[in-house]
């Protein structure tokens, strides 16, 4: 997965966590430039819609510090999810499933 390969300047590396998959997949995520209302500011938003559905978290939760290694990221990862997915029905997520039963302990579904 290397940069070379990188679609475009607006394309960013990010890690899907499929539903049926037993791992992880990196993918280049779309991130479209957008114009703030208020301040007229210009950013980058990712397109997550057609990976999570339309319920999914707008706001990411932010992760910035490895309480395992007691450290610093020297990036910030923004976290992605749908906000329904404990109360609608949705199947247990394999690859999450997966990453999480190295560790002793009860995780989400």
């Amino acid at each position: 997965f290397h940069i070379s390969s990188r679609p475009s300047d607006e394309h960013f590396r990010g890690i899907l966590f499929p539903v049926d998959d037993k791992k992880p997949r990196l993918i280049w995520l779309h991130c479209k430039w957008r114009v703030d209302n208020d301040d007229h500011s210009r950013y980058q938003y990712p397109e997550t819609a057609s990976l999570l559905g339309a319920d999914y978290i707008r706001t990411p939760k932010l992760v910035q510090y490895n309480p395992v290694l007691k450290r610093q990221l020297s990036d910030t990862m923004r976290i992605y999810h749908r906000d329904t997915f404990l109360i609608d029905g949705s199947k247990s997520n394999n690859s999450i499933a997966a990453i999480t039963a190295t560790k002793p302990g009860l995780y989400h579904d």
